[in-house]
């Protein structure tokens, strides 16, 4: 998708309207992102970065709850709506209602932006197509989709993704003394505590490491991989 933009001036703001748009937005010049300015759009949103996206009202009533109630007072319509992400992950997050083969990417922080944008808009439809695009991430990307499966309490996909730990040089040799704390702060604590019991059930409390002759046995993981229950 094309990434050019258009400045323009700042339109004179008064009243409520000023209100409407982030601190951000005071600068001297907006800019346009040229994928989102269809001619019939009829709503204005703004990114953190400054960049003014045109869509349809419609469309966003048709997948977010709250930009719905939102939509449905007039005043709302009177200035540009700041949503507080970047231009690259609200262009994403319209692609997932616009586009019929929206790219998730690999990115663990990157999707978890999506989720949050959907959690906080209330944007069901949106999860679900990024839940159900993330079985092709499993074998290139398995730590992140674990944790991306852990927040959707996806079991399935999971295990899926354990089964290629191995190819993640970073995390091949993952237990209790390994784990980063970065690492531990992204899947859900039942997932975390869940595979951390399991690593240590599959290696009998001594998992291999580097120095070790015994490679990581994550197949065997995946397929015992529980979660931690009351």
């Amino acid at each position: 998708m094309s990434k050019a933009v258009v400045a323009f001036p700042l339109p004179v703001k008064n009243g409520n309207q000023s209100a409407m748009i982030p601190t951000v937005a005071t600068r001297n010049a907006l800019t346009v992102n040229l994928d989102y300015q269809t001619k019939d759009a009829d709503i204005t949103l703004i990114s953190s970065d400054n960049l003014k996206f045109k869509v349809h009202g419609y469309m966003l009533k048709a997948h977010s709850v709250v930009l719905r109630d939102l939509l449905n007072d007039p005043r709302m319509l009177l200035s540009p709506i700041p949503i507080d992400v970047s231009s690259r992950d609200l262009t994403r997050f319209l692609d997932l209602m616009y586009v019929a083969k929206p790219i998730i990417p690999f990115s663990w922080i990157e999707t978890k932006t999506l989720l949050d944008l959907c959690d906080k808009y209330d944007c069901h439809l949106i999860h679900e197509r990024i839940r159900t695009r993330l079985d092709p991430h499993a074998e290139q990307a398995p730590w992140e989709t674990f944790c991306l499966a852990s927040h959707f309490n996806d079991l399935e996909l999971a295990k899926k993704s354990l089964v290629f730990m191995g190819r993640d040089s970073k995390r091949r040799w993952f237990s209790i003394r390994m784990i980063s704390i970065n690492d531990a702060s992204q899947p859900t604590l039942p997932y975390l505590m869940g595979l951390l019991r399991t690593v240590d059930m599959v290696y009998r409390g001594q998992p291999p490491s580097p120095a070790s002759r015994e490679g990581p046995q994550w197949d065997l993981v995946a397929s015992k991989f529980q979660l931690l229950s009351e």
